[in-house]
């Protein structure tokens, strides 16, 4: 689970540089060192990326606090099936948001949303095996 979690951080950075190289590729370097840089007004695939960028962190929050505690539930109860369905729902949650971003990037709109649902299933299951690791 702790790969899933820094891979998940990966992605987030990664997620965020979207709408800079935008910028950087329509305004040019001398440009976007200028404070006045940041004021310019997204367009097409660079909109699409911040929108998606804020889209996931809508869900990182959720996901990262269950991640999280599932770790440490799990190493502190050291139940390996409910820590399996915590990893399967990581890998779930990270795989399709991965999905998710790059289809709101693109303007895929209903591979988008099912990936949307899956990822938040991810999340669900996470949650899932945190709620039996807090039984035990």
């Amino acid at each position: 689970m702790i790969t899933i979690i820094i891979l998940a951080t990966l992605m987030t950075l990664a997620m965020s540089l979207v709408a800079g190289a935008y910028k950087l590729m329509n305004s040019g370097l001398d440009e976007k060192l200028r404070t006045e840089a940041n004021l310019q007004v997204l367009q097409g695939w660079g909109k699409s990326g911040q929108r998606g960028f804020e889209n996931h962190l809508e869900t990182y929050v959720s996901f990262m606090g269950l991640a999280v505690l599932a770790v440490y539930l799990g190493d502190r109860v050291g139940v390996n099936d409910l820590m399996r369905l915590a990893v399967l729902g990581g890998w779930i949650y990270l795989i399709f948001r991965v999905v998710h971003f790059v289809c709101f990037t693109l303007s895929v709109p209903y591979l988008r949303t099912a990936s949307w649902f899956i990822s938040t299933f991810g999340i669900a299951l996470i949650g899932w095996a945190v709620i039996q690791l807090a039984a035990v």
